[in-house]
């Protein structure tokens, strides 16, 4: 394969060591989540992973993923593979911080202008905190007994969430009631009026995020206590997911398992090194806007590491 051909896959062969690992992870593990999703990969110098999806508005949606292990990933070559498509508008969703300038050079030379920007820190809760985090809400249940009750959310809450989400739009709230739905999520009610007061859901698979907590109610540790609550079931999960995953490793012919290691790219389902999680499983983790310390202080609180900025971006063709 020459150095910039891209090919479309359904498998991703890429050592455990591979960077912006835990979005790519969520892809490939949960590929009915990412519909009408086009998965990209380049295993030569430079090598990158690129999604792209076709938005009903015209515009593409796309997430580019890095490997180090294949030296330098080419940006600049990934940001080209999409502006020859010639989309009306192009949003980027956690594109890695050193992809950024690439990206915007690459849109400015082809007419294109950027039309917004939101910077974020990755936060990925990196070990095995079930049981410290399953403390944590048995604590704060006893703390704030007779006042609010851990719970989660239902349809008929949607249209509040919707209605204080920072990024609400018109088709917004149908999004929230899917998520509420098919993902994790959870929330604090007031005893006194059953309504939800603070909560957290599951935008995306291992992704805790679109954390609100109502007005009257903040400075309390809610929202500490329904984000330890989502933790613990993602983590759950994931442990669960390793699990099936090495009992599946170990069922396959040693022969599979030499050639994978001598390929030098590793396979999907592979364990990594000492205290590494599984290929496909990934890390729970979130997003932070930069400017949001308290968040910020959360995420630290829980145990939770900052990996690094991402940042959401949008490019339109210029009138």
């Amino acid at each position: 394969m020459s150095m910039h051909e891209l090919v479309a896959t359904k498998h991703i062969h890429w050592a455990h060591a591979a960077t912006d690992s835990s979005k790519l992870r969520s892809v490939l593990l949960h590929p009915a989540h990412y519909k009408g999703l086009t998965l990209y990969e380049q295993r030569s110098r430079g090598s990158y992973a690129l999604t792209h999806e076709e938005l009903q508005d015209g515009a593409v949606r796309c997430s580019v993923f890095g490997n180090l292990d294949h030296g330098q990933p080419d940006y600049t070559h990934a940001a080209q593979q999409i502006v020859q498509q010639q989309p009306q508008e192009c949003r980027f969703s956690a594109l890695p911080g050193a992809a950024v300038e690439h990206t915007r050079q690459v849109f400015e030379a082809s007419a294109y202008q950027q039309h917004y920007i939101n910077p974020c820190f990755q936060y990925v809760l990196a070990g095995q905190l079930l049981g410290q985090l399953q403390q944590q809400c048995t604590q704060m249940a006893q703390k704030f007994a007779g006042a609010y009750e851990l719970s989660t959310l239902q349809q008929q809450d949607a249209a509040l969430v919707d209605g204080l989400w920072t990024f609400r739009s018109p088709g917004s709230q149908a999004m929230i009631e899917q998520l509420i739905a098919e993902r994790h999520n959870a929330c604090v009610r007031s005893t006194s009026t059953g309504e939800p007061v603070a909560w957290v859901l599951e935008p995306e698979p291992g992704c805790a995020g679109m954390l609100h907590t109502v007005e009257g109610h903040r400075k309390k540790g809610l929202a500490k206590w329904a984000f330890a609550s989502l933790l613990s079931k993602l983590q759950l999960q994931h442990q669960q997911q390793e699990e099936q995953l090495q009992q599946q490793q170990q069922q396959q012919p040693a022969a599979m398992m030499r050639q994978a290691d001598s390929s030098g790219c590793g396979a999907v389902g592979r364990v990594g090194g000492a205290g590494s999680g599984c290929w496909p499983g990934g890390h729970v983790y979130c997003y932070v806007v930069q400017e949001n310390t308290a968040s910020m202080q959360l995420m630290e609180s829980l145990g939770l590491t900052n990996t690094g900025t991402y940042v959401w971006v949008g490019f339109k063709q210029q009138d």
